[in-house]
């Protein structure tokens, strides 16, 4: 397979695997640590600790598996590639930061 080929779809695959982690997280640890009733979803002061873990967790996990997934993929610049995946879950998080109102 052409090198150009196989590194765009590492960056893709990448991005894909790294999202159905970081979905499989949250919607684990959503299920596992419920928020208790009365508690407001949207008002983060009156969350417990515990429930800050879920969306650190599911950020991290998904970064990495992403990044390995598109660092085993690479035909070439393995860790440029990796850093690449980075970057776009870190412009994804940062967006989410301003979309939700917390």
């Amino acid at each position: 397979m052409h090198p150009i080929i196989r590194n765009t779809l590492a960056v893709v695959i990448g991005i894909i695997v790294g999202s159905i982690v970081n979905m499989q997280v949250i919607n684990f640890g959503m299920s596992s640590v419920p928020i208790p009733d009365g508690v407001d979803p949207m008002n983060a002061i009156d969350w417990d600790l515990i429930h800050f873990a879920t969306p650190f967790m599911a950020h991290a996990l998904g970064t990495f598996a992403g990044a390995a997934v598109a660092s085993f993929i690479a035909a070439s610049y393995k860790k440029s590639f990796a850093l690449i995946i980075g970057a776009v879950f870190l412009a994804g998080g940062i967006t989410m930061v301003f979309i939700i109102p917390a």
